[in-house]
């Protein structure tokens, strides 16, 4: 199969070609904002970092175990959101709803986790 690597460099070309024909306008002044901040350039350098090792992550687990597994423990991040929404920024966006949608990913994550690996 393809590699991660070549996965990532593709999914980065194909994100760059679109991001690119979208908001081409924007970019030079985007730019300029982030070259002006010595804050704001870390911020973004960070960003790009944790997006490019989250997707190798993904791409590494799906590879090291069945998709499906790794999947749905990817589905499991809007619980973190929520949980670092609140640690670091003190907001909380959570409803009924949304708590129920929370705990039914939780479930599923459990059932899946205790259920092993499907068999033919």
């Amino acid at each position: 199969g393809v590699s991660p690597a070549t996965l990532l460099v593709f999914q980065a070309l194909a994100g760059m070609c679109i991001a690119g024909a979208v908001g081409f306008r924007d970019i030079p002044g985007d730019l300029k904002a982030v070259r002006a901040d010595r804050l704001t350039m870390w911020i973004a350098v960070a960003a790009l970092f944790s997006y490019g090792l989250g997707n190798l992550m993904i791409s590494l687990s799906i590879q090291a175990k069945n998709a499906t597994l790794a999947g749905l423990v990817e589905l499991s991040y809007p619980i973190f959101t929520v949980l670092f929404s609140y640690l670091l920024f003190k907001k909380w966006h959570m409803t009924p709803l949304t708590m129920a949608g929370g705990v039914l990913i939780l479930v599923g994550l459990v059932l899946v986790s205790l259920g092993g690996t499907a068999s033919k």
